[in-house]
């Protein structure tokens, strides 16, 4: 396959693409107008370059439902197409998803698929589990896994996540969002739990977070990390709780750059 071929969508901003100067000769501000130009929707070089230089927010555009977002609302008056949106949609595997301006979103879909289904078939669900998926996000590993699952428990601090998650899940009848602190909300929790999908941010899982996995004493636990030495720490943590590694799988996530991501397994020692 030719490089980059899985990268489905993709997201301009600072943590992602930038450059300095006004000018759009510079390499990366013509790479980034060549490949929103290469999605075939219908914004000229002149939009595109306009529409770039007056924004260090979110650009936004998925491939797989063409909607798009682009913040904060432009006024300049060569551009005519919508801006300002709260909200695109997202699909992955046959489910749409809100995603607003401040949520996160894997930026390669079709490599994300591939490692929802990983992390399935890893945890071997048998459909009477209780999962609770920590740093749910809006709610993809929570609404793509529940039919492998009795319930499914999803956790999220962000506001705005939640919204989303909220937004796509009235079809989907045993999954309960908890606003909260994951480090919080498993203290809190009453039901035995099977199984744990912790997926922070690249930072990592708070010490505190740690603790409440191991009092709650899950059978299993994917863990899926953007940052291997967040995760060495975090996984030499839950073995020294009483957890062995079953498999730590890496995922190209995005080609031709040093980053990786990796899905952890574990399962508890009796």
């Amino acid at each position: 396959s030719s490089p980059g071929e899985g990268i489905r969508s993709t997201k301009i901003n600072n943590g992602y693409t930038s450059w300095s100067g006004s000018s759009m000769a510079s390499p990366i501000a013509a790479s980034t107008i060549g490949l929103l130009r290469s999605f075939n929707y219908n914004w000229t070089n002149e939009m595109l370059e306009t529409m770039i230089l007056a924004t260090a927010d979110p650009v936004i555009y998925d491939i797989n439902t063409e909607d798009y977002l682009v913040q904060p609302e432009l006024s300049e008056a060569d551009i005519d197409f919508q801006t300002g949106q709260k909200w695109y949609v997202e699909n992955m595997l046959n489910r749409e998803f809100r995603v607003a301006s401040p949520s996160f979103f894997q930026v390669n879909t079709k490599q994300a698929e591939f490692m929802i289904n990983l992390v399935g078939d890893k945890l071997g669900l048998n459909g009477d589990e209780i999962l609770v998926d920590a740093y749910a996000g809006v709610g993809v590993f929570a609404s793509l896994l529940s039919d492998r699952v009795r319930k499914v428990i999803a956790v999220e601090e962000s506001q705005a996540a939640v919204k989303d998650a909220l937004f796509g899940l009235n079809d989907l009848h045993n999954v309960h969002y908890i606003q909260g602190k994951t480090e919080e909300i498993l203290e809190e929790l009453e039901e035995k739990i099977d199984v744990i999908i912790l997926d922070p941010p690249r930072t990592g899982c708070h010490p505190q977070a740690i603790a409440s996995v191991l009092s709650a004493k899950p059978n299993k636990i994917a863990y899926v990390s953007c940052d291997p030495p967040s995760l060495a720490r975090d996984l030499d943590m839950l073995v020294q709780g009483g957890y062995q590694i079953d498999s730590v799988d890496p995922i190209d996530m995005f080609p031709q750059t040093y980053h990786t991501e990796c899905v952890a397994t574990l399962s508890r020692n009796n």
